[in-house]
């Protein structure tokens, strides 16, 4: 199964990192040669000992962050970064983002950087370009060449403007579809000057040849008012696919970057967030399940109980915004069923993916097409080991019924193959925009098939109505 290199929160010690190929590590530019603080240029250990220089102070760490209501992204005056290497050509950064205020909704956001052929470097969804992350970019050696906005989603864009301002020479490339709500202004009003469009042809790219792209391009929501696009990115050497929001993987193993006492706090039963709902007995029964469930369980509980109960909470909040009280104070089953596999999260469901299913479908299995063997997505697990079948199987959804072991996405891609063709439609829902509207129409299957997609959803990570993903779920 699917392989995840980070840490078990359950340890209080150090987090292991992932394994490098020594024998890729040495021939990277500037890798053979190149020695950094404490290690060699663009080692883990050249990255522990930048990031130490930064832990006095915290100078190097400011990034205000103050974007309020709806979208507080915690933290809001410092983010820590960590750098790690996948392979002697990729490197991931992860800074913690949440929703902060002591909720609990806390996980990580990340962002890879790929060595081209030409020594250069291809930076896929930029985070806060803190002195730290700067720094630890600059110490691999080699200039930024590309950065690359791979979605439309708020929590990514919002870096995108400061990121390409401390690195002016960068190519900047940005998925189709980009908008701003209520009055939909252009990427120059926020500071993203000579943006290009990301298309699925590399020709004249930095990175032509190298890495491929696929675009998840479905029809606008919301009256038109709502857009939506992701970008999949393959890179071919390491074969590694870089997602961003399409699909996770949770396991067990917390990031670095979450702080230990966060994690900590958030599996005791004596603190705030548990208080506050006990007070205000969220859900109707939450003093009732307290009592019955984990009243004075601290009493008894190790420290690794709490540290694991606490990432389990981390993720359920992450997940679901509102789990459901039950899930909350014993938060072991509901993690189960959404744990050591891909899923599609519940948030990117209920907001998109649910009324754009077929779309969703074909372009996972356009992905699936690739021979990658690794995954990194921008939340959650990752580097994952996997396959493409094992990926494809968080998309069974798209296919009433499912989930069928992967062989959903691909009977659907074949099904709405049949249909386009027979129309005489492009087979190719992520091509042009007066295709894509085409196939929306010809794909239209009814208030029926729409409920059994969402049934086949839920069923697949084990909710038990809509209203249970929305706000209040997770089992």
């Amino acid at each position: 199964g699917p392989q995840v290199a980070t840490r078990t929160v359950a340890s209080p010690k150090a987090r292991p990192t992932p394994k490098t190929d020594e024998r890729e590590a040495s021939t990277i530019f500037g890798g053979g040669g190149l020695f950094g603080v404490g290690g060699r240029a663009g080692s883990d250990a050249e990255a522990r000992a930048v990031s130490a220089e930064f832990d006095v102070g915290g100078a190097g760490r400011a990034y205000a962050n103050f974007t309020g209501f709806p979208f507080p992204l915690a933290p809001f005056t410092q983010r820590r970064t960590v750098r790690r290497q996948v392979s002697g050509a990729m490197w991931v950064f992860e800074q913690e983002q949440g929703i902060g205020l002591g909720l609990g909704v806390s996980n990580l956001t990340r962002m890879t950087v790929v060595r081209l052929r030409s020594g250069g470097l291809l930076v896929h969804a930029p985070i806060a370009p803190t002195r730290e992350c700067v720094a630890l970019l600059r110490g691999l050696g080699g200039d930024v060449e590309a950065l690359v906005l791979p979605t439309t989603l708020y929590e990514h864009k919002i870096f995108l403007a400061p990121f390409a301002r401390r690195f002016p020479a960068a190519a900047v490339y940005v998925v189709p579809e980009q908008f701003s709500f209520p009055v939909d202004l252009p990427l120059e009003f926020f500071g993203v000057f000579g943006a290009k469009t990301l298309t699925e042809d590399s020709t004249g790219t930095p990175w032509e040849g190298e890495v491929e792209v696929k675009l998840l391009r479905p029809p606008s929501l919301v009256l038109g008012l709502y857009k939506y696009c992701e970008a999949a990115l393959y890179v071919k050497s390491d074969r590694t696919l870089l997602i961003t929001d399409a699909a996770v993987y949770v396991d067990d193993e917390a990031p670095e970057v979450i702080p230990e006492t966060m994690i900590e706090t958030t599996g005791l039963n004596n603190n705030l967030l548990i208080g506050t709902l006990r007070a205000i007995d969220y859900g109707g029964t939450f003093q009732r399940m307290f009592d019955r469930e984990v009243a004075a369980v601290d009493d008894t509980d190790s420290r690794e109980d709490v540290l694991r109960r606490g990432w389990r909470r981390i993720c359920l909040f992450a997940l679901y915004i509102a789990p459901a009280g039950e899930s909350i104070l014993t938060p072991d089953a509901a993690f189960g069923k959404v744990s050591g596999r891909w899923l599609v999260g519940p948030i990117v469901w209920s907001l998109v993916f649910k009324n754009v299913a077929p779309y969703v479908g074909e372009w996972a299995a356009r992905v699936c097409e690739w021979p990658f063997t690794r995954v990194i997505p921008a939340h959650f697990a990752g580097p994952v080991r996997t396959t493409p079948a094992e990926f494809a199987r968080a998309f069974d959804f798209t296919e009433a019924g499912g989930p069928s072991g992967g062989r959903g996405v691909r009977r659907a891609r074949d099904s709405l193959g049949g249909v386009l063709k027979r129309l005489g439609i492009e087979d190719r829902l992520s091509g042009p925009r007066a295709g894509a509207e085409a196939a929306a129409a010809a794909v239209k299957e009814g208030p029926a098939r729409d409920a059994a997609r969402d049934a086949a959803y839920l069923a697949s990570i084990g909710a038990e109505d809509v209203a249970g993903v929305a706000g209040g779920g997770g089992g």
